[in-house]
Formats: structure tokens, sequence, C-alpha cells
């Protein structure tokens, strides 16, 4: 998840999610805020990831 938040362009996260860009920046460096984020905004933050690290969803479980 981090991957994308480093990766992807702030401004297509804020528009996706309800994170601010001084939140998404704060993110980059400290990943204590990721488990405070609505179940929405880590839904599409790992779809992004997954989405990118296609072999890593296949696993089989």
């Amino acid at each position: 998840m981090k991957d994308v938040l480093i990766n992807e362009r702030p401004e297509i996260i804020e528009a996706a999610t309800s994170l601010t860009i001084p939140d998404i920046e704060a993110l980059r460096f400290r990943s204590s805020g990721i488990h405070q984020l609505e179940d929405k905004d880590k839904v599409w933050l790992l779809d992004r990831y997954y989405s990118g690290h296609p072999e890593e969803s296949k696993e089989e479980i």
C-alpha cells in the first residue's frame, strides 16, 4: 500500500479518496497512520497496489 502512496501522483489519490495532499505526504514518510484510514480508502489503495503487482494477488489461499 505504501508503494501506491509513494509512486502515485498525490492529486490522483486525493481525488479518489478522502485524503488530502498533506495527509498523503505524511503517510509517505511514516506508515503509522495507515491503519487509521477509512475502509473505502484502504480498499482503493489496495486495489491500486494489486493492479500494479498482479503476481501478489494470485497467491493461492
